[in-house]
Formats: C-alpha cells, sequence, structure tokens
C-alpha cells in the first residue's frame, strides 16, 4: 500500500481550512476569434458528393459554413462534432507553449459535374465572428481518401493511378505510405498540395522502390510544395511516402497529391502574349526525370492580365499572362553589354538564367525625357529565380536599380526617365549568381512607357464587425507609372446601417485605416461586399477592385491560382451575451479524480438562455492529459461547477501548475428572429496544482492467454491509501468490438477481485490486445475518482 506524504497531507488540511490560495496573475490567452484550422479532404472530383471534416477554433455549434465558386452545394450549419481520426501522437513530457486543441464538424459538398476546375474558397462564420476564406479543390482525377493505420512499408495503402491522394499526417511522427506499380519505361508524377491550401505541413516526400529504398527522383519545387517525377527502371511495386518535415503532426496537417502518369507542365516560354492575339508557346513539360517540349498555339484574352491555361490533351495546366505589349523570348547569347540582345519598346521578355554564370543583357533606345516603367519578376509565382535588375548607359554606368527580395511583392519596379536620348542597357542578374541557375529559373522582364495606375489590397478577405461599434479596415495601395494622386474608396454591396468613414488615401500615401461603422439594429450576417477606389488619372476616372488575402498563400507567396480574391465579406457580430469568469486562485486536486472547479457568467443585456462550458480549443500550454468535460448553466443561473479531470497519468513534478482555459458557448434567437450561436472565452484561467492519487487499480497479471470464442478471467487489484476506503464500479472500457463482460463492483473496504471476459470469435492467432478497465468512486460528495489499469491477452 502505498500513502500520502505528510507534508502533502498538511498542505491538503491547510487548503480546507484557508481556502484557495496563491492568487495567479491573469494572462489572456493568444486568441479569442473564431478560425478555421483546415477541411478534410481539401478537395474532390468534380461530379461528386463528398463528406468533409471542417477544422475551427472557438467555432459554437451552430456555426455557419459557405462556399464561393461554381456549381456547388454544402452544408449550411455544422451541428455535428466529429471524433478525432489519424495516428495518435506518442507520450512526451508536456511543455509551457502554447497549444490548440481544434473541433472537427461534420460537413458535405456535392459539386456539379461541369464545376470549374481549380481552387473554390470557403470560410465559417457565427454570431461571433467570421474567418478569412481557404481553399478547396475541384479536381477531375478519381480521389482516395487516406485509411490509417499505412504509417509503415508493410501497411501501405494500395492506389491505382491516375489518382489524387488525401490524407493527413495526423500524430507526431506519423507517415503515410502508398503502393502503385510501374512498367520499365513508364513515369510518376507526384505534385504535392500542402502550403498552397493552407496546411501547416511542411511535406517531406520521397519514392520509394518496393523494399522502401529511395529512388533517385527528380526534385523542384512549386512555392514549399514539392513536385517528384521518376521512370521506373523495372516493372515492380514502388512506394510514396509523405510525412512532415518536423515529425509534428496534427488534423490540421491536411495534404493533397496528384500522381499520374502524365506530364505535368511545367513552365511556358513566352510566359505571356499581348492581348487579343494568338501566339506560339512553348509548355516544358516534366515526365520522369527529363523535360520535353511541346508547341501549343494559345489564344490570348482580350483583357490583359494573368490566366490560367489548361491543356486538355495533357490534363494540366500553366498561369499565363495576357499583356497591352508584345511578348518575347530571350534569345542567347546575351551575357555582357556587347551582346545584349535587341527589345523594341514596348516588349516584355521572358529569359531565363540557365546556368549559374548567367546573367541577361537587354538593350533599348528611348527619346529623352521619356519616362519608363521597368518592371521585373520571378514567373510563374514560386519559380526559383530571385532577379535583380540594373540600368546603365552606354559605357555600363548604373543609372538605376531594384532587387526583387527587398520589395514586398518580389516584383522590382523601377520608374526611370531617360536623361538623353539613346541607347541604354537593362542587366538582370539572379541574387544567386555564381551558385545557382537552370531552366526554370524564368523571369518576366517588361520595359514599357509609364503608365499611372494602382492597385488596392486587404490583408483579409474578411472585415468583422461587432454591432453598434466600428471596425478599422486598413487599405494598401501600390502606385504605378508614377500616379500619386488620391483615391476615393467606396464600398459595394453593404448592408443598411453600415459607413465608412476615412473613405479616401491621401494623395502620396500608400495606406489608409478605413472605419466601418455599424448600427445596433443591423442583422448578424455575412454579407458579399467590394470595396473600390477612384482616382482622376489624365482627365480620366480609373476605378480599380482592392483584393482581399486569402489563407491559401503558401511561405514564399504562391498560391494555387491567385493569392488574392475581388469578393470580400462583412460579417456582422452579435454583441456579447455574457462574460465567463472564474477566480485564479489555485485549487488542488488529486490525480486521478474529477475537480469541481466553480465558475460563473454575468448576463448581459437580459439574456437568460442556456450556456455550456465546455474546455477552450486554444491554451496556453500542454494540458497534460487534463480534460475539461461539459457543464450546463441552465436558464436562470449563473454558477457551476466545471469537472476537470485530472488523469492519474499526469507527468510528475513537470509543470509547476495547470493553467486552463475553458469557453462557453450559447444559442438564441436574436431580435430579428434569427438562430444565432454566440461563444466567449473565459477571462480568466483555471488554476491547478495537482495532488498525488488516492487509489490506483492495478492488474495482479500483466499478460493472460485466451482462444477465440472463449473466456478469460483477469484478476485486478486496487491499491488504496488511507484517504480512499470506499467502493469503487469497474468496467470494461477499451476495446469495444467483441470483447464483453458486465461491469462489477469492488466494496469498501475491499481490495481485490476476479472478472471473466468473453472473447471474440474471430481474431488473429498470436495477436496481443490491450484491455483497459476503469474504475470509478467518490472520494466526498463533490469529487469523483477514476483509475484504469490495462491487461494484455495473447489470442491462442
Amino acid at each position: 500500500m502505498f500513502s500520502v506524504p505528510r507534508c502533502v497531507l498538511f498542505c491538503v488540511l491547510l487548503v480546507g481550512a484557508l481556502g484557495t490560495v496563491d492568487q495567479a496573475n491573469a494572462q489572456a490567452v493568444p486568441s479569442k476569434a473564431l478560425s478555421s484550422t483546415h477541411i478534410f479532404p481539401a478537395g474532390a472530383q468534380r461530379g461528386t458528393d463528398v463528406s468533409v471534416r471542417i477544422g475551427a477554433e472557438c467555432s459554437p455549434p451552430g456555426t455557419n459554413f459557405s462556399m464561393t465558386g461554381e456549381g456547388l452545394a454544402t452544408t449550411s450549419v455544422l451541428t455535428e462534432e466529429l471524433l478525432p481520426l489519424g495516428e495518435p501522437s506518442p507520450r512526451r513530457l508536456p511543455t509551457l507553449t502554447a497549444i490548440s486543441y481544434p473541433r472537427e464538424w461534420d460537413g458535405n459538398i456535392s459539386i456539379a459535374e461541369d464545376a470549374p476546375l481549380g481552387p473554390v474558397y470557403w470560410r465559417l462564420n457565427s454570431a461571433f465572428g467570421g474567418t478569412t476564406s481557404r481553399p478547396f479543390i475541384v479536381g477531375d482525377l478519381p480521389e482516395l481518401i487516406e485509411t490509417e493505420s499505412n504509417s509503415t512499408v508493410q501497411t501501405a495503402e494500395p492506389i491505382t493511378l491516375p489518382v489524387t491522394i488525401n490524407g493527413q499526417v495526423s500524430g507526431e511522427r506519423d507517415a503515410d505510405y502508398f503502393r502503385f506499380h510501374l512498367n520499365a519505361g513508364e513515369f510518376v508524377v507526384c505534385e504535392v498540395m500542402a502550403g498552397r491550401i493552407a496546411s501547416p505541413l511542411d511535406p517531406l516526400v520521397e519514392l520509394l522502390d518496393g523494399d522502401g529504398s529511395p529512388l533517385a527522383a527528380r526534385q523542384i519545387y512549386v512555392g514549399s510544395d514539392p513536385v517528384l517525377t521518376y521512370r521506373a527502371e523495372a516493372d515492380g511495386e514502388y512506394l510514396l511516402r509523405v510525412a512532415n518535415v518536423t515529425f509534428h503532426g496534427s488534423p490540421a496537417h491536411v495534404y493533397r497529391v496528384d500522381v499520374t502518369n502524365q506530364p505535368r507542365i511545367h513552365f511556358a516560354v513566352p510566359t505571356g502574349g499581348q492581348a487579343g492575339t494568338t501566339r506560339e508557346v512553348e509548355l516544358n513539360l516534366l515526365a520522369g526525370t527529363e523535360t520535353h517540349v511541346v508547341r501549343r498555339k494559345i489564344d490570348f484574352p482580350e483583357q490583359p492580365g494573368e490566366f490560367v491555361y489548361r491543356d486538355t490533351e495533357l490534363n494540366s495546366s500553366v498561369l499565363l499572362v495576357a499583356d497591352d505589349s508584345p511578348n518575347s523570348a530571350e534569345i542567347e547569347p546575351n551575357d555582357d553589354l556587347p551582346s545584349a540582345m535587341l527589345v523594341t519598346l514596348p516588349q516584355t521578355v521572358t529569359g531565363r538564367f540557365l546556368s549559374a554564370s548567367d546573367e541577361d543583357w537587354f538593350r533599348f533606345v528611348v527619346q529623352k525625357d521619356n519616362q519608363l516603367q521597368i518592371t521585373c519578376q520571378a514567373f510563374p509565382p514560386g519559380t526559383a529565380a530571385m532577379p535583380n535588375v540594373t540600368v546603365t548607359d552606354d559605357e555600363g554606368k548604373t543609372l538605376a536599380n531594384a532587387q526583387s527580395v527587398t520589395s514586398e511583392s518580389g516584383i522590382c519596379r523601377i520608374l526611370w526617365t531617360a536623361p538623353i536620348s539613346g541607347r541604354f542597357y537593362v542587366r538582370i542578374r539572379d541574387l544567386r549568381k555564381g551558385s545557382r541557375g537552370g531552366s526554370d529559373f524564368l523571369y518576366r522582364l517588361s520595359v514599357v512607357p509609364a503608365k499611372s495606375d494602382f492597385t488596392l489590397k486587404l490583408g483579409s478577405d474578411n472585415i468583422s464587425v461587432v454591432q453598434g461599434s466600428k471596425s478599422k479596415v486598413d487599405v494598401s495601395v501600390e502606385r504605378l507609372g508614377g500616379f500619386n494622386g488620391s483615391i476615393d474608396l467606396a464600398f459595394e454591396g453593404l448592408p443598411d446601417g453600415c459607413t465608412i468613414t476615412s473613405a479616401q488615401i491621401p494623395a502620396g500615401a500608400n495606406s489608409v485605416t478605413a472605419e466601418l461603422a455599424v448600427t445596433e439594429d443591423v442583422p448578424v450576417s455575412s454579407t458579399p461586399v467590394r470595396l473600390t477606389g477612384r482616382a482622376e488619372i489624365d482627365g480620366h476616372m480609373l476605378e480599380r477592385v482592392a483584393r482581399g488575402r486569402h489563407l491559401g498563400v503558401d511561405s514564399e507567396g504562391v498560391s494555387i491560382a491567385w493569392p488574392t480574391v475581388e469578393q470580400l465579406h462583412l460579417t456582422v457580430l452579435h454583441k456579447p451575451l455574457f462574460r465567463l469568469v472564474c477566480s485564479e486562485a489555485y485549487h488542488y486536486g488529486h490525480r486521478g479524480t474529477v475537480f469541481p472547479y466553480p465558475m460563473e457568467v454575468e448576463r448581459l443585456d437580459g439574456f437568460d438562455g442556456k450556456i455550456i462550458v465546455q474546455r477552450a480549443d486554444r491554451q496556453n500550454s500542454d494540458m497534460d492529459g487534463i480534460q475539461i468535460w461539459n457543464a450546463v448553466i441552465p436558464s436562470g443561473s449563473s454558477t457551476v461547477d466545471v469537472p476537470i479531470y485530472m488523469p492519474e497519468s499526469m507527468h510528475i513534478n513537470v509543470q509547476p501548475q495547470s493553467q486552463l482555459y475553458s469557453q462557453a458557448f450559447a444559442h438564441f434567437k436574436d431580435k430579428h428572429g434569427q438562430d444565432q450561436s454566440i461563444l466567449v472565452v473565459a477571462e480568466k484561467r483555471n488554476m491547478m496544482r495537482t495532488l498525488p492519487p488516492v487509489v490506483k487499480l492495478q492488474a495482479v497479471d500483466q499478460q493472460v492467454s485466451a482462444e477465440c470464442g472463449g473466456t478469460v478471467k483477469c484478476r485486478l487489484h486496487l491499491e488504496r491509501t488511507s484517504n480512499f476506503p470506499g467502493p469503487m464500479e469497474v468496467e470494461l472500457l477499451e476495446p469495444t468490438d467483441g470483447f464483453t463482460t458486465e461491469p462489477f463492483k469492488i466494496p469498501g473496504g475491499e481490495s481485490d477481485v476476479q472478472v471473466e471476459i468473453r472473447v471474440p470469435t474471430k481474431l488473429e492467432p498470436g495477436a496481443l490486445i490491450p484491455l483497459v478497465f476503469r474504475a470509478r468512486g467518490d472520494l466526498d460528495e463533490r469529487v469523483e475518482v477514476i483509475t484504469e489499469a490495462s491487461v494484455a491477452v495473447r489470442v491462442e
């Protein structure tokens, strides 16, 4: 029998006499805002219905789910919370690092057969908040949702090409293996989507032979996402392995992999053409370890701008640009001033740094005082080039320069006026000249007469504002062609009762913080809006639409299609209906007990509905297995004891205390008759310090043998302290499929029991199956005791 040390018992008696002690300083959670974390699968084949798991934090039941795109129908309200799936992480020592525990909700998406391919965007909103959009990819390949466990070579999941794999690196050190067949000479292309679909996964992807040995596959990157290609040298089985570089994982670590035998368009030369024209373009294809080139005549849209060209024969796409100016491809050799390529203005040139020593020179003729806009950028976005631009005179003297890495957008822009009539030069050099180069180090150089223009951007496509209050909207402007005037801002589609102030970007300013105000009578809603800017340029009014950034943009600034969208959302939030508070004085509880932590709400504006308290989705530190169980505050009440279960398996002497956060939600009907859901996070922490267990359930026999369809006897023992002499109810907790017994009781004062377990009829001989027993009893009228033990059953 083990006992509680006398010094600890003294502390318990002191706490009982004096109440809780040791007041802690308040500390806010990282964020209290509603946010989305992921959707799984992160895409689907058009013409299908797919069940999805929608990940979110601070999302009450009843949160609205919506998607922007053609040919889509979705679940509109999230009501069913799902249990976690995937490989669990191994037990680790807890840390004091902030951690999140997102919830997953059940949803459904129906995709029409003629829905456009590519990204559509989804978001969440409730009376509590609205989220920035995330991408969901509509594809045309058959789709596979991984089945765990597939974390070893032996358990690799079979796939048939072509296919799009949807997976999750759910836990620490989770890895996913997929097995497929190739004939000698066949190639495979594996394109991973992780960063570009807003996943925190840093993908580690390998192609392996049938025994699990790495193959010498070619690997390139689209932004931070890898693309692997390989040509088989022999008939046989091959493996694809997907893991996380850092070995961490969570339900939010989702990915998609297109695995095909078809070439993938890597890039095009030139990367654009003049708007409204047809021209031949070279498409560079990835096929095995080689690059192939095919030529296509492409019709460029009448409207200038970026567009996605999709080759139906190759079933692959590439981003191109329709320009106001003619387009051409760089002609080598042009590595120095004397060999500079002649460019007739206006002109856009696609160039490449074909080797580490390559640099490109271009010459042009211009008249004195003519103003030029010189622009250079890596293209398509995510290509390896990091161009630097220098303008020189006929003798090589530097007149102007710009670097892509010092530009927020990664684009070199030089507004330059010719000092004299004559010949001038542009030199393009990669930042890493001397160490990096290759056929995919592409850039676009544009030398055109300066034309005044501007673009508007917002950091998010969502704007949230509480009824009866104001919200700040930060709008940035990129001025082009020397334009320096003022810009008038206006919202289109605002609900009645919404107004905007500070609605002008002053002359010369690059940003403004506008204020969006809503009255108390504006209903809770999520409304599509547009923000436009108008400015007078050369006697004409020019209008541009502001674009907001979505979350599907990786660390390199690369996305699938475009990193911003024109459609913004105004989310009007309900005023708070209650506050959730508690004392931050320390409470003491034994490991292996459920502690009733007192909490209360302050009801606001006459709200008297039911409130449910639960574990907060965001915590300041690892919870080390602690669970906060739901507690209901009924109508008319303001206090509740929230059950906090501190398992006996908590680590000892690692964290000085447990600083826990709770949150609470409520459903209500607003004054407009709309059903709403609202959530608040506790303003203070549940502060717990743990004491040793008062009782421990133990297995007398750590392992027993059993036959299929028979029974097996398990002997259990309660190791009691003097603090717990009472009875305990015992049940078989796991597994739930096949093994059965009736719940049984260990009377007060007794410690030993033998239980008979019925064994399933179909089990694999030699299997070792753990049985988990849970015992429950009462320490006193407020505190429940829980202890568990396991017995391993070997099947004969």
